[in-house]
């Protein structure tokens, strides 16, 4: 696996910047964008040359740090899972940061697995992303009420 990156301090909220609502705009498109050529079109490292910044520090703790431990895993996922998906639900853009929550599909022969999760990203002043945490839950079968996940 590659090397890890060099972590870089983190925001405080109070830093959180108001942004014009082109910027949120821009922000929330190069989000999208780049998910979705890293996941579904298979080519993470043209998603990190044409969406990252300087840096890329990585917070799920199965995947390396840095863009080349990001090209790594999403490579290797692209060749496993060839027919995977990501649908997008909902994003959020403020100041500095965007949120999105997404439903992957993975293949049949894997049970059909669905997961939910939230990424959330921050982005510099050029919309480039920087840093990437997420958290996700696999779809239950059933639920104990009729509340959709999605």
């Amino acid at each position: 696996a590659p090397a890890p990156a060099v972590a870089q301090p983190r925001a405080r909220l109070d830093q959180n910047l108001a942004l014009p609502p082109e910027t949120l705009a821009r922000n929330k498109r190069n989000v999208l964008e780049f998910y979705d050529l890293a996941f579904n079109k298979g080519r993470p490292r043209e998603a990190i040359e044409r969406y990252a910044g300087a840096t890329y520090i990585q917070h799920n703790p199965d995947v390396p740090d840095g863009k080349d431990g990001f090209i790594w895993y999403f490579e290797k996922l692209a060749r496993d899972y060839p027919d995977r998906e990501v649908l997008f639900h909902r994003v959020f853009a403020e100041g500095l940061y965007v949120i999105v929550h997404t439903q992957q599909q993975f293949p049949a022969w894997l049970g059909a697995t669905q997961w939910a999760s939230i990424d959330i990203f921050r982005l510099d002043a050029d919309g480039k992303i920087l840093e990437h945490w997420d958290t996700l839950q696999k779809v239950p079968r059933s639920s104990t009420n009729l509340n959709p996940m999605f």
